[in-house]
Formats: C-alpha cells, sequence, structure tokens
C-alpha cells in the first residue's frame, strides 16, 4: 500500500463514525448537505417496491437492495442521490456515502471515478 493509499484508509477508518453519524439527516431540517446523484445499474429486487441497485467502485461494483423511490428515471439511466464526502482532485475519484442504512451493503462510504 502506498503512502497515499494508506492515509486515505487511515483517514476514513477514523472519520467512518463522524461521517455516518453526521450525514444521517435530521427529518425536521430543511437544509440538504452537498448531494449529487450517481449513475446505477438497477434490477428488479425480491418485491415489488425494490430494486437491486449496483453502483461501480474503485475496488469493484457493489450491489444492494434499495426502495425503488430512492431511484431517479432520466431518459432511461437510474441514479441514486448520495453524499459527496470529498474529491481527490490528484487521482480524480470523489468518496460518496449511502444516505440511509442499506441491506447487503458492505460499506456505506466508497471511492468512485469521477
Amino acid at each position: 500500500m502506498q503512502h497515499s493509499d494508506f492515509a486515505d484508509t487511515l483517514w476514513k477508518q477514523r472519520h467512518r463514525d463522524y461521517i455516518v453519524r453526521h450525514f444521517q439527516l435530521d427529518q425536521e431540517s430543511d437544509m440538504e448537505p452537498n448531494m449529487k446523484s450517481v449513475k446505477v445499474d438497477v434490477k428488479k429486487g425480491m418485491f415489488s417496491s425494490e430494486f437491486v441497485v449496483t453502483i461501480k467502485t474503485i475496488k469493484g461494483n457493489i450491489s444492494f437492495f434499495v426502495g425503488k423511490d430512492k431511484i431517479e428515471n432520466r431518459g432511461g439511466d437510474h441514479f441514486l442521490r448520495v453524499y459527496l464526502v470529498g474529491k481527490n482532485v490528484e487521482k480524480n475519484t470523489e468518496t460518496l456515502a449511502l444516505p440511509f442504512h442499506v441491506e447487503g451493503a458492505q460499506d456505506r462510504i466508497f471511492d468512485v471515478d469521477c
């Protein structure tokens, strides 16, 4: 592991609890944190109210179940709203966080190519 990769990993480990707590929205708050839509692949879920969503990350694809109401459909493409936690300009990557707990997701925080 290179030094910069180690530093990124260490930062995420130390701040993971803070990030997860910080990005849990207060239902009474009108403020929306820094969010973005990320393109996802969707397939039918086990129930009619859900999809199996796949996101392409730096470390490989992650898949999980999510309610259909969380997916935006634009011109045949599907998108999921996520938190933009940070951006690494040198690596041209973004660190994203899922805004909710999802069954099947191994990690709520992940890196994607910009």
